[in-house]
């Protein structure tokens, strides 16, 4: 075993480490939303695990560097009290081209500050940067739509922060619709454009000077998204150019619809689903209910709430049976069942 600067292998390794950390780390920590300051700036940390000890991980894993040559992994972190946090770093490598790879371990230590960081403290005292409005062309938002919004924006959330994502938003609950409230114009956009994907809403941006900025010279805006839905809303029955169609939702860009008279789906481009040629015949909550009470090759009875029955042709797109309960309306003096009542139940 040759010596290395007069040393055997083990002193030389003893005296040079192969791990180098600074002493002292003090890792700044937002308690509202999970993020950490690393060199002036809050990150959050990409791992799903406790918060803390993840960004204690990631913030000492910054901090590692190798005095020779080799890999290094930050695996495993503890809190051992009064604030502080010990985090092992694993390594495999060498100090020096004469002594063979090997591999060595170092817990370091860190102290935590824990404060909120600037982006928590503007949202906690109001300030906005930018408002997603969400609202209905000409109605209320119902409870199935602003339930499936709110999964929009959590889900937005999610991915970007993380569980700290809940405290980058406030959302208010306003007559007709909601307000969403972020702290960044690019997450203010991809909610809205979300909402556009999965709706066909309808999107309108504008900017408002609320101050100057000193220090840059510049102005301050407040970014406004209106988000507004169209009129009509999952199965609800509309005429488009003299058809009579159930309204399913929209699909790839497009509004889809079934058509009630051919018993066939159809389509009808963003353009057109916003324009006036859509007329509203009835909400779905406005359409009778039935009970089916008997079932033949091709007629179906159905009675409503005061015992009165009718006959209808049995649906080709959906299956019925005795005992379903569905929505139906008249066409021309024509009994046309819509759908079973749990299709579109919200």
């Amino acid at each position: 075993m040759p010596l290395v600067d007069n040393m055997c292998w083990d002193c030389y390794k003893t005296r040079n480490r192969l791990i180098s950390v600074p002493r002292d780390l003090i890792m700044e920590f937002c308690s509202v939303c999970g993020s950490y300051k690393l060199h002036g700036t809050w990150v959050m940390s990409n791992k799903v695990e406790d918060a803390l000890l993840a960004s204690a991980m990631d913030f000492v894993e910054k901090y590692v560097k190798l005095n020779g040559v080799g890999v290094f992994s930050v695996s495993e972190a503890r809190r051992i009290g009064r604030g502080k946090i010990s985090v092992l770093v694993r390594a495999h490598g060498s100090v020096n081209v004469n002594i063979p790879d090997y591999d060595e371990e170092l817990w370091v230590e860190i102290s935590i500050k824990r404060t909120v960081c600037p982006k928590c403290s503007r949202l906690a005292s109001g300030v906005f940067s930018s408002i997603v409005q969400v609202r209905a062309d000409g109605r209320m938002l119902n409870d199935h739509e602003i339930k499936c919004i709110d999964e929009i924006v959590r889900n937005i959330l999610f991915r970007e922060f993380g569980r700290g994502g809940s405290s980058n938003y406030k959302v208010e609950y306003v007559r007709g619709g909601l307000d969403y409230k972020f702290d960044s114009f690019r997450l203010a956009r991809k909610v809205a454009d979300s909402i556009r994907i999965n709706f066909g809403a309808f999107i309108k941006e504008s900017h408002k000077v609320i101050g100057f900025n000193g220090s840059k010279g510049s102005k301050i805006s407040r970014l406004s998204i209106s988000v507004r839905l169209p009129k009509f809303t999952f199965g609800d029955i509309l005429n488009f150019n003299g058809r009579i169609l159930r309204y399913d939702g929209f699909k790839n860009g497009k509004f889809s619809f079934y058509d009630l008279n051919s018993n066939s789906h159809f389509s009808v481009n963003y353009k057109d689903g916003w324009s006036k040629k859509i007329d509203i015949l009835y909400r779905w909550d406005e359409l009778p209910e039935g009970l089916i009470e008997s079932v033949s090759d091709n007629l179906v009875e159905i009675s409503n709430s005061i015992g009165e029955v009718f006959q209808a042709y049995k649906p080709i797109a959906f299956n019925v049976k005795c005992g379903d309960h569905v929505k139906f309306m008249v066409v021309d003096g024509k009994i046309i069942i819509i759908s079973k009542v749990e299709t579109f139940k919200h």
